[in-house]
């Protein structure tokens, strides 16, 4: 059990270092290992989300953010991706996201 803890917190550290190297789809990979032996570990979930979403992937980021604030329910970051998927929900069409961010 500890090695597997000291593994799944190397790949939540690379996953960081991947973050910051805008490797999204490396962040994603490590994450989800790390979440396969530590299914709540709420970091992990967090950079899957940010990767996720930075990759277009806003239904898989909106879950991973659902399972953070399942754990944390006023985590800043997980509420701003459930915000922003809320708000192009209720985009009307023809408006530039410009406009919606005033």
């Amino acid at each position: 059990r500890e090695g597997t803890d000291i593994f799944a917190a190397c790949l939540n550290n690379r996953a960081a270092c991947r973050a910051q190297l805008g490797e999204h789809r490396g962040v994603i990979k490590d994450t989800t290992q790390v979440l396969e032996s530590q299914p709540a570990n709420a970091k992990a979930l967090l950079r899957r989300m940010v990767a996720r979403e930075a990759l277009g992937d806003i239904e898989l980021a909106l879950a991973d953010a659902g399972a953070v604030l399942t754990m944390e329910p006023r985590n800043a970051d997980a509420l701003q991706v459930v915000q922003r998927k809320r708000q192009s929900l209720t985009k009307r069409p023809g408006e530039s996201s410009s406009k919606a961010a005033k």
